[in-house]
Parts: structure tokens; C-alpha cells; sequence
């Protein structure tokens, strides 16, 4: 096939990538249509996104408050969405805490309609939307594989999702996630479904042991498995706990095929409390950015970062994760300053990289 084959009419990027090769020209005549996005700036169409985080650090409960807010067209995190039907595909939690987390979000948003905000007109047709905008698959035993995809493609044709989430990916991996073969094969078939039903994929995925244990923010190198695991996602968002007394989290763009630069993180804090109809319900609360004030940090670097171990309550790290913090043009004086709090023995070097507190986080006198 090539350009003079196809119309005008007709030449979108499937045709093109039909095609051995095709010309600028071709693809100019394509006009192919801006990205567009199911989650604003977050999650676009016809795609496949990652979400990473610490396990129990509420990651399912996000993704299923994600679910709702596209089936009821709802904004997510103040994101904008686009309102259609949610396929979730669930190997990870029981069908009891699945019921018991929907029941909250019941709540949740029949409270919103009471009080009308966004795209939310009133519980009634909140209703309507849930109850024809969202499916469960639950406990199938499906793999990413030849048989999990004929499954997968007669509910997609049947049900007509624009969103598949899953949780999680490791539940569908067939073969090794360590294995770089194995996991092109499973993301071949993600990528074969999207493209064939024009949906978008959803995963939840987790961190590697390492990273589960330790203190400070996961960062895109914590995530499991081959690298391709961030090789094909076209949009990966981490998952922290920035205060767990207070129900503290955020959630950052680690990557964006879609578009030039990332979203700015997004912080919020949960609450789960009760409705005015004496029901329990989960609640999002959109924050501000944690913030260290200026006049409690040292003008020496090696206070500051022990004033950034003091506040955030780290008891372990990696070097990158303090050199992310400062401008790139600093971390040569960042290593001066972790080898200066090695010395003074307030930190100690577990591994080439990875450091432990060994003493009170408390500013100290270098001159």
C-alpha cells in the first residue's frame, strides 16, 4: 500500500502505518488530529498509562475514584475528563474489599450531587451514569497473552470501554516481568487492543523491594521489572505519601509522550469521613505543595538537605532523589555536602548511591 493508494478522505495514521514508508507531503495531507485526552494532560486517548507507587499506599482506591470520575464525567484531581465507559479488570483485591471500597465511592459522589459541582447534575443521573458506564471483571485469571486477549476483546466489543484499568500489571504479566522479551510481548498485546478499540489501558504497578522499604519519594528508576515497563507506557504517574499522619499524597508525571514537559505534581489529602446521610465516604481534598520554610534552612547546603531529612522524616535515601532537588548545575556541591555529612558521621553510606541517617537530623556548625 501506498499513498496513491488510499484518499485523502481516508488517510489517518492507521493507513500510514499500513504503509512501507511515506513521504512529509503524505503525512501533511494525513492531518492528524491533535492529542486528545481522556484525563487532562494526564491520560490520553488511545493509550497506555502506568501507575506506579508503594503498595498500600492507596493506589486501587485512586484508580477505582478515577473510574467513577470518568463514568459520571466528573473532574479527577481537578483535571478535566472525558465522561464514557470504564472497563475495570481487577486480579489484585477480593470481591469484598472491591464492594466495600464502591460502596464509599457511592457515597462519595452522591454527596457531590447533593451539592452540584463540576459535570455532577444530581444523584439520579450520577446513578444512571455508574450503573451504564462501569463494568467489573474481577478475579478472571487473565493473562496478557493469546487466550487473555480473546477474553479481553469480547467484553471490549461488547461493552465499548474508553478506558480499561487494570490492577495490576504484575496479575496479568505472562512469564517473567524481570524478562525484557517477556514483557514486549504483553505490552505488543495492550498495544494491539488499544489500537483495535481506540481504548486506553490503565496500569497499576508497584515498586521494587527496595524501594518499598526505604524512606523518601519512589522515583521512575524504583518501578519493577524490565525497563521496558517505562519504555512503553505513553504516560507514567508515581504515587507518594508525603504524610501518612495526615493523609497526605502526591501524584507526579514521571513521563509524557504527548506532550513538552510534565504536568506539575498534584498534591491532595484523603478524607474519609462521614456524609450528611450518616454514610461513610472517601473525599479528595486538593492541597498546596508542602513547603519548607526559608527562614528554618541554613545558608549552608549540608543544612539544608539535613533540614529536608528533618521535615519529611527521612531515614534513608539515594543520591539522586537530593541531587532532584536542586538545580543540575549544583550537584557537584550536593556531593560535596552528602560526603561532608558522611564525614561528620550525621550520615552513613550503605551502597554505592544509598545512604542511612545515622545521627539527630539537627543543623550543625561546619566551619
Amino acid at each position: 500500500m501506498n499513498a496513491e493508494e488510499i484518499s485523502e478522505k481516508s488517510l489517518g495514521k492507521y493507513e500510514l502505518g499500513k504503509m512501507p514508508y511515506f513521504t512529509v507531503s503524505t503525512l501533511f495531507k494525513a492531518k492528524i488530529p491533535p492529542v486528545q485526552w481522556l484525563v487532562e494532560g494526564l491520560v490520553p486517548e488511545s493509550s497506555m498509562a502506568l501507575f506506579a507507587g508503594r503498595q498500600g499506599e492507596f493506589k486501587s482506591y485512586l484508580s477505582m475514584y478515577l473510574a467513577w470520575c470518568i463514568a459520571t464525567g466528573t473532574p479527577f484531581l481537578n483535571k478535566k475528563v472525558k465522561k464514557g465507559r470504564v472497563l475495570y479488570v481487577d486480579e489484585e483485591n477480593s470481591i469484598e474489599e472491591i464492594n466495600a471500597r464502591f460502596e464509599k465511592l457511592k457515597n462519595t459522589f452522591k454527596e457531590l450531587a447533593r451539592k452540584p459541582k463540576g459535570n455532577i447534575l444530581g444523584y439520579a443521573d450520577l446513578e444512571k451514569d455508574v450503573t451504564d458506564n462501569m463494568a467489573l471483571m474481577f478475579s478472571k485469571g487473565i493473562k496478557m497473552n493469546m487466550m487473555g486477549k480473546t477474553k479481553l476483546e469480547e467484553t471490549i466489543k461488547e461493552f465499548k470501554p474508553i478506558i480499561v484499568i487494570v490492577d495490576s500489571l504484575v496479575r496479568v504479566m505472562d512469564g517473567d516481568e524481570n524478562n525484557a522479551g517477556d514483557a514486549r510481548k504483553v505490552f505488543n498485546t495492550i498495544k494491539d487492543l488499544s489500537k483495535n478499540f481506540g481504548c486506553s489501558f490503565f496500569f497499576l504497578h508497584h515498586m521494587r523491594k527496595f524501594a518499598q522499604t526505604r524512606t523518601g519519594k519512589v522515583t521512575v528508576d524504583d518501578i519493577r521489572g524490565s525497563s521496558d515497563f517505562t519504555a512503553a507506557p505513553s504516560s507514567i504517574l508515581l504515587m507518594n505519601r508525603t504524610d501518612k499522619e495526615n493523609h497526605l499524597y502526591e501524584v507526579t508525571q514521571a513521563k509524557s509522550r504527548s506532550k513538552v514537559g510534565f504536568e506539575e505534581p498534584i498534591y491532595f489529602k484523603v478524607e474519609d469521613r462521614m456524609c450528611s446521610d450518616t454514610t461513610e465516604g472517601i473525599f479528595l481534598k486538593i492541597t498546596d505543595a508542602p513547603k519548607i520554610e526559608a527562614k528554618t534552612l541554613s545558608k549552608k547546603l549540608p543544612n539544608e538537605i539535613l533540614q529536608i531529612l528533618k521535615v519529611e522524616n527521612i531515614t534513608s535515601f539515594k543520591r539522586k532523589e537530593i541531587q532532584d532537588r536542586y538545580d543540575k548545575k549544583r550537584a557537584k556541591s550536593v556531593d560535596r555536602a552528602l560526603d561532608k555529612l558522611v564525614e561528620e558521621k550525621i550520615l552513613k553510606k550503605v551502597a554505592s548511591g544509598s545512604y542511612e541517617v545515622a545521627e539527630p537530623k539537627e543543623p550543625v556548625d561546619f566551619e
